[in-house]
């Protein structure tokens, strides 16, 4: 990955934040897709699809955050603490989760 911003602390009366840095994919994109990231992403689309429930009214909310924590809850489990660390840190400014886990999968 190509980084082209720095990482700027933030202080806040909380401590300090900082928000991962804008980084261009490389020119080549090699996944290692085996069978525990193979369900791990399976999960990630699941919770994808989820925002498609959400638009129900009153029982959508309910329903889609509970299924969608089902399959966090599972993606957890699957992901190494790495893996998990940096996909919490890539999830923040990702609009999809499973776009999230590929840029974990992929190789810098």
């Amino acid at each position: 990955m190509r980084r082209f911003l720095p990482e700027i602390p933030i202080p806040t009366p909380f401590g300090k934040v900082s928000f991962p840095q804008p980084e261009l994919p490389p020119t080549k994109l090699a996944f290692d897709i085996d069978g525990r990231r193979r369900q791990a992403l399976a999960q990630a689309v699941g919770m994808d699809l989820t925002t498609i429930i959400a638009f129900i009214p009153v029982v959508g909310d309910f329903v889609a955050e509970t299924i969608s924590d089902t399959h966090a809850a599972e993606l957890s489990r699957l992901l190494t603490e790495e893996e998990r660390v940096r996909w919490t840190k890539y999830e923040k400014v990702s609009p999809l989760t499973s776009l999230a886990l590929l840029r974990v999968f992929a190789r810098e």
